[in-house]
């Protein structure tokens, strides 16, 4: 993998959220007003990816939403 994904996909920064971050930055000029986010994460990322959502202005409804075997899988917030 380290041969074809690009450094960011590989190295997170020191909390493994660093693209996570750029993301929500770079989403909402780019969804209508109540448009949704979604973003996959690790399975042990939800509770720091939540808050770090939650405090982004420009989403409400923030969560996140479990795969088929209970583990935390993907961000969603709403765009105000």
């Amino acid at each position: 993998m380290k041969d074809y994904e690009p450094m960011l996909a590989l190295d997170g920064g020191i909390d493994g959220l660093v693209a996570f971050r750029a993301i929500l930055e770079g989403a909402p000029p780019r969804l209508r007003s109540a448009g949704r986010i979604f973003i996959e994460i690790a399975y042990d990322e939800g509770e720091a990816a939540l808050e770090i959502a939650k405090k982004h202005e420009a989403f409400e409804d923030v969560r996140i939403l479990k795969d088929h075997a209970g583990n935390d899988r993907v961000l969603t917030g709403l765009r105000k």
